[in-house]
């Protein structure tokens, strides 16, 4: 049986609003269950490799931190996480044990043994060491950046004649030593299985006074050219 055009045009109409109807839950449901926005707050928390994370996430927790040894990238640049050192110790002359110190891992400086009982049978050495050019090219006028700087450096305190080791030591990060000695004439030079590099020049014949102190400096070649 053929539909009156009235008909037609109701079943349209019906047809339409349902469609609008469901068009209209589907929107309000979303705006109902949708989950709010949080905003953290803005606080940071410090890592142990001088970095710091933020709060993010629905439950505002703080990000974890760059696990140690590898490289952390920020937004801005990236950041080297340093390696920790092994666990190794070094026995010093005076018996005590220096370990391995970053950033280079390198042994610790001895202790320098304080003068004690300075009477007139004895003195003191004191000095500095400093180790150059610090730039592979000198430039004129000099620059400041590229002059002589302290360094910790193995010496050793020799008979005048070089005939025999009385005393190794180390100089301070520094550059400064200090040694109770008795009076008499000495030489300090680099230990002798030091490293080619920086290479120390020997100093001239030293007398040490009694009750009195002798200054000995001591310039090392780190071999940039």
């Amino acid at each position: 049986m053929e539909l009156s055009v009235y008909s037609k045009y109701s079943i349209a109409t019906a047809v339409v609003g349902i469609g609008m109807l469901i068009v209209g839950a589907m929107i309000f449901g979303d705006v109902l269950f949708k989950s709010p926005e949080i905003a953290c707050t803005q606080e940071a928390k410090m890592c142990s490799d001088g970095s710091s994370v933020g709060r993010f996430g629905p439950l505002c927790e703080f990000a974890p931190c760059p696990p140690i040894g590898i490289i952390a990238t920020t937004t801005e640049e990236a950041v080297v996480v340093p390696v920790g050192c092994t666990k190794e110790a070094k026995i010093c002359p005076d018996g005590s044990s220096v370990g391995r110190v970053a950033p280079s891992c390198d042994f610790a400086s001895c202790p320098i043994p304080k003068p004690t009982n300075i009477d007139k049978e004895s003195g003191m050495i004191t000095g500095m060491v400093t180790v150059g050019p610090t730039c592979p090219v000198q430039r004129i006028p000099p620059d400041p950046n590229c002059a002589d700087k302290p360094a910790a450096v193995e010496l050793s305190v020799m008979t005048k004649d070089l005939s025999q080791v009385l005393q190794t030591f180390t100089s301070q990060a520094d550059g400064t030593f200090s040694l109770h000695f008795p009076i008499g004439s000495y030489v300090i030079m680099q230990k002798e299985d030091s490293p080619v590099f920086p290479r120390c020049t020997q100093s001239e014949i030293f007398t040490v006074p009694a009750r009195s102190t002798v200054n000995v400096d001591i310039s090392c070649d780190t071999g940039i050219r």
